[in-house]
């Protein structure tokens, strides 16, 4: 069994617009993960949105992002982000009693397209890119030492974590131990560094092409992987 759960309960404020909702060349992105977790052998799709996203046609109340997945994968499975936990962790924390089985994280407004590697139950895997200097880096986690460091102030160049991540088996029963960050956020990069030994894995070596939009200005980018 394979279980991904994607997060798509971001608010989109730097963005302009809600863009889980943008197309990216005719599909958007939270599709596109969906079917990017079916190609890599999806058999559960877990999915955590914002109560902000529900809206109403006048006769029933849904969620546009959730039923465009659902388009895709019929089974999907949805759960609201709590509204006093804030940052992916606190997404991630929606499946808590729900998900006892490994899982892998996607994020919604990222692009993912081939194909993972095999990974244990048991072991912590994330995903990493080496990257050139750059200041849009500030706004990615840092892997320094195998540890991963939420938006650093300084680091312009090195490793990354982008993409995904893979928490093990029985992962819930060791969140007593996670703390919200400085930030007020429950981040993933804490639910990562709080597990013994994970394994990054380097997603160029891998041949997974990967890319996110935080900014209108990001689209023409993932446009360019999309074809």
């Amino acid at each position: 069994m394979s279980t991904f759960i994607i997060l798509a309960a971001g608010s989109s404020t730097r963005f302009g617009s809600d863009k889980l909702l943008e197309p990216i060349n005719g599909k958007t992105l939270p599709e596109r993960a969906t079917e990017f977790a079916v190609r890599n052998g999806a058999t559960r799709i877990c999915v955590t949105i914002n109560r902000k996203s529900v809206v109403t046609d006048g006769a029933h109340v849904y969620s546009p992002v959730f039923e465009a997945i659902r388009g895709i994968y019929p089974d999907a499975e949805m759960a609201f982000q709590d509204e006093d936990r804030y940052g992916p962790g606190g997404a991630i924390q929606a499946w808590e009693g729900k998900v006892t089985e490994d899982f892998i994280v996607l994020f919604g407004d990222n692009y993912y397209e081939g194909k993972l590697p095999p990974m244990s139950p048991d072991i912590t895997h994330f995903s990493v890119r080496t990257l050139k200097t750059s200041p849009r880096n500030l706004q990615l986690a840092a892997v320094v030492d195998g540890y991963v460091v939420e938006k650093p102030h300084s680091i312009l160049s090195g490793d990354f974590f982008c993409g995904f991540a893979h928490f093990p088996t029985g992962f819930f029963g060791r969140l007593p131990e996670l703390r919200k960050s400085a930030r007020g956020e429950y981040e993933i990069a804490d639910m990562i560094n709080m597990l013994d030994e994970p394994l990054p894995v380097n997603l160029d070596a891998q041949g997974i092409c990967w890319g996110d939009i935080t900014y209108q200005s990001d689209i023409e980018k993932i446009e360019e992987l999309a074809r």
